[in-house]
């Protein structure tokens, strides 16, 4: 708590955040605005998904996509960290990120990191799209566990982006990069994409791929088409490999 009172009963809201935490004044539930807590605890903020009020259950089991996508929501208003669990199950898709600044962070790439695991088959589990600034995600394993189909992730018309630390196994396709500027994917490891692409880079005359930079990366499987580069991809376009 903030004061000499303890703190017991969390807050109910937590509109207009832009610290890392949210705090109480008083044990009767009295909400601080971030604004002011800023001052004393500087930095980006961070939605921690498994803590109040997302509450997410980061068992492998429930269905956390109501908490994840609560956190991200109040994200796209202070743009901050979204911070995952160990795991997570999820029956839909991520919500869009289209602003600046947003970062789906978790605690590794592997089993004893974090694992978000998708049962159902959205066109992409996360999507930066039109209006994404210098967001990403990061450290995270990403399962298919039903067979899922379409994109682990997909980067659509966003501006110097990444993907860093992702293992992405059992999804139909691993990573869309689709009409964008200066992205950046960086130690992502696809294993047994079950549709065309492991990584699918393109655009649509006029509109092109601009800068995309490939650094320890791998696909290996049974997959039709491991990498892609398609529709203009390399008009105005500079592939690192």
């Amino acid at each position: 708590g903030v004061g000499s009172t303890p703190a017991t009963i969390p807050p109910t809201a937590i509109s207009g955040a832009d610290g890392p935490r949210q705090f109480l004044a008083t044990s009767t539930g009295t909400t601080v605005d971030w604004r002011t807590l800023s001052t004393i605890f500087p930095g980006a903020p961070i939605y921690d998904v498994m803590a109040y009020p997302f509450n997410a259950t980061g068992d492998g089991v429930a269905d956390d996509l109501t908490a994840i996508n609560a956190a991200i929501a109040v994200a796209l208003v202070t743009p901050g960290i979204v911070y995952l669990g160990r795991s997570h199950r999820i029956t839909g898709a991520l919500t869009s990120i289209t602003t600046n600044c947003i970062i789906i962070q978790g605690r590794g790439m592997d089993t004893n990191g974090t694992t978000l695991t998708c049962t159902t088959s959205p066109a992409a589990i996360a999507t930066f799209a039109s209006g994404a600034r210098f967001s990403g995600i990061r450290d995270i394993r990403i399962f298919g566990a039903s067979g899922t189909t379409g994109y682990a992730v997909i980067f659509q018309q966003a501006f110097r982006c990444f993907a860093h630390n992702l293992r992405i196994s059992a999804v139909g396709n691993g990573i869309e990069i689709d009409r964008c500027n200066t992205t950046y994917i960086e130690n992502v490891d696809i294993v047994d994409p079950l549709d065309d692409y492991g990584f699918h880079v393109h655009g649509v005359n006029p509109d092109f791929c601009h800068v995309t930079r490939f650094v320890r990366c791998q696909v290996g499987g049974s997959g039709t088409t491991y990498i892609g580069f398609a529709h203009g991809s390399f008009a105005h376009t500079v592939i690192y490999l």
